[in-house]
Parts: structure tokens; sequence; C-alpha cells
């Protein structure tokens, strides 16, 4: 589910997909039939409520077009695109919620080409100009499993400190060969870093946690005066530790690691083919975990998710004999 939460695109594939897949309801997701768009005040304050719901708690998306059973995607309900236009959608959210939301995207998607068969994925952000008041309530909501409900008082104080924080995310990793000699390759691990916040971050901290260890070469840093750390956590993982060398402003998108990774040739298809790059990133009382299976070239982005994937990774030292790592 991850994965379509996360696309930049849809299509009448990625939507048959939930349905065949019997897709479940979340935090993230929510699936509105065709009469969730009806042209009533009672209806336009469910959107506006369900919207701001999102954005108040940890983004998400919602689709309308297709009908849930039991909070299960059960079958199409299709959206009149005629009637219900992307544009009149955007208005309601506008106008039924206080403060705007930046960065709501709706994707119309019209199956055999047809504006009468309309689906509408509507993808919300994590807000970091929470809390969003729907309008006609005057009520400020979250999301709770698969609704959107009250928030508590103490909830509201602590959306409003989202402004005077930073809000720190690994926006993408890059894993690239950058040196092939006769006998050992040369790999290069960085990642980005995103202040999506309005308040600069002086200190920061990512640590990468690299497993099969004992397939490694050795490892190097560049620049070398930046103050990485290396620790082997047993002979199979290792965390390099590379800090901040530099604030990160609002909406400012900073690279951080730049570790070399050294392999010998013999064991580069083994050491590609099973790599799960784990990230976990520290900024002030807060952290953000996210994974890379490099073979497969997805994330992995809960905590149960990631540590199913390294155990399967596992390569057994004993089919290879021992290769210490030189650091």
């Amino acid at each position: 589910m991850e994965d379509f939460i996360t696309k930049t695109t849809y299509t009448e594939s990625d939507i048959l997909d939930l349905i065949n897949t019997q897709a479940e309801e979340s935090v993230h997701l929510d699936f509105k039939a065709s009469g969730a768009l009806e042209k009533t005040d009672e209806k336009r304050t469910e959107l506006a409520k369900d919207v701001s719901a999102f954005a108040n708690s940890d983004g998400g998306i919602i689709i309308y077009g297709i009908s849930e059973n039991n909070h299960v995607a059960s079958s199409l309900s299709f959206v009149d695109g005629n009637i219900y236009t992307k544009e009149w959608i955007e208005r309601i959210i506008n106008n039924g919620i206080q403060k705007r939301i930046h960065g709501i995207e709706i994707f119309p998607i019209r199956f055999d080409g047809d504006i009468n068969k309309t689906v509408y994925v509507i993808r919300i952000p994590r807000s970091s100009d929470s809390p969003h008041m729907c309008v006609k309530k005057h009520i400020y909501y979250r999301r709770f499993n698969f609704e959107s409900v009250p928030m508590e008082e103490y909830e509201v104080r602590d959306s409003f400190n989202r402004v005077a924080a930073p809000d720190l995310g690994i926006s993408s990793i890059a894993f690239k060969r950058i040196k092939d000699d006769a006998k050992i390759v040369t790999y290069e691990l960085s990642a980005s870093v995103v202040n999506k916040g309005h308040q600069v971050c002086e200190a920061y901290k990512m640590n990468f946690y690299i497993n099969n260890l004992f397939l490694i070469h050795n490892l190097s840093y560049s620049p070398l005066e930046v103050k990485h750390s290396f620790i082997p956590i047993d002979n199979y993982r290792a965390k390099i530790s590379s800090p901040s060398v530099e604030p990160i402003y609002s909406k400012e998108e900073l690279s951080i690691g730049h570790i070399n990774i050294l392999v010998k040739k013999e064991y580069c298809e083994l050491f590609e083919k099973n790599l799960v790059i784990d990230m976990i990133l520290f900024y002030g009382n807060r952290t953000e975990e996210l994974a890379y299976s490099y073979y497969e070239d997805k994330f992995i982005e809960t905590r149960e998710e990631i540590d199913n994937a390294i155990a399967e990774k596992a390569v057994k030292e004993s089919d290879l004999g021992h290769e210490p790592i030189k650091s």
C-alpha cells in the first residue's frame, strides 16, 4: 500500500489493483463511493472534514469512486466528471477549510476515456501549517484508524507547535557504482534530507545501517573532513552515522552521507541483490525511519517491514568464507 500512496501518477490499473487485492482503508487511505460527492451542504462539509483530518495528521489519500465493504475496497462507483469537476472539488476544499492547505493534488482518472466514468484520487500532504479547521463545523479533525475524529484540546495545541518546529524528512536516496577496478567495485551512498517546516534546523544526524557487512571490503567517507562514525553492530550489520555540517532552512534540501563502500568483485552480485539500506534521521526529539531495497528498487516504510526485509536478505557467511571489513 505504501507504493500506491507514494506514486506520482495513477492509472486505471492502479485503481483496479486496489479492488482486486482487497486493499484496506487505513490512517493514510480512505475509499468513498460516488454518492459522497453529492452537492449538498452535508456532503460538502464531509469532504472538507476528511481532507482537513488527513492534513492535520500524517497526510494520505482519499479516493472518490471506490465503494468499500467493512473498510475493504469492493467495487468501482464512478463519479460523473461533468457534474463533479476537479475545479469544483478544489473550490469545496479551499472554501471549507481554514487555513488553506498547500500541496493538495487531485488526479482525475477517466475509465475508457469516458468523463462519466471518473475516479478522483486526492492526495493530501502532512501539513506543517496545521491545524486546519473545518469551517462549517468549527472543529479541528484528525485521522484515527478509518475515521476522521475531532481533535482533543491538547492535540490542537500540539498541532499549532508544528509551525514552530523543523519538520525534516528523507526525500531520496542515491546508491551507485562510481569506480570499477579489476578486483574492487566502489559504490557511493548518500541521501537527501528536506526541511518541510518553517523553522531552520541547526543540528540533525542520519544513521545508515548496512546489512551483510562481511561482504564489504572497506569503507571511506567523502569529504574526509566530515566526522562520520562507523560501528559494527555484529558481523552482519554496521551503523554509519553521518552528522549535519550546516543548518537546513525551510523548504531547503541537502545531501548527507557520501559514504564509499568497497566490495570485492566476486561478491558484488550477491551484495547488490541482498542490500537493504536502513536509514534513521534524528532531529530535535523526533525521528524518521525509511529503508531502501536496492535490488527491488523500492522504499520500505514500517519498522516491521524493514526488519522482515533485512531478515529475508541475510546471506549466510558460511557459504562464502569470511572476508573481514577493514575500516
